[in-house]
């Protein structure tokens, strides 16, 4: 999780959904909301987010794996993921 300020927090890691998705949440300082995130892979595939920083308010990194195939956490390739958009809530 990362921070800017009280109202302003993104907490990031991944949805199950037919394989893991990619998720990033905002604080606005009352309630957590769901961000939409890309996640590379068809949908069956593993995308991760890892962790996540914030450098201002608008300027949002996150890292994680994109897996080759859904396999991938029994010794199948993976990728390095890396996010950055203006995500300003």
């Amino acid at each position: 999780m990362a921070a800017t300020s009280a109202s302003n927090a993104w907490a990031v890691g991944f949805a199950t959904n037919h394989g893991t998705q990619t998720l990033i949440l905002h604080w606005n300082g009352v309630k957590w909301a769901r961000v939409p995130s890309p996640s590379p892979g068809p949908s069956d595939r593993d995308d991760e987010l890892a962790a996540v920083t914030a450098i201002s308010s608008g300027n949002v990194w996150a890292v994680g794996t994109a897996f080759v195939s859904h396999q991938a956490k029994e010794g199948k390739r993976a990728a390095p993921l890396t996010m950055r958009a203006n995500m300003a809530a």
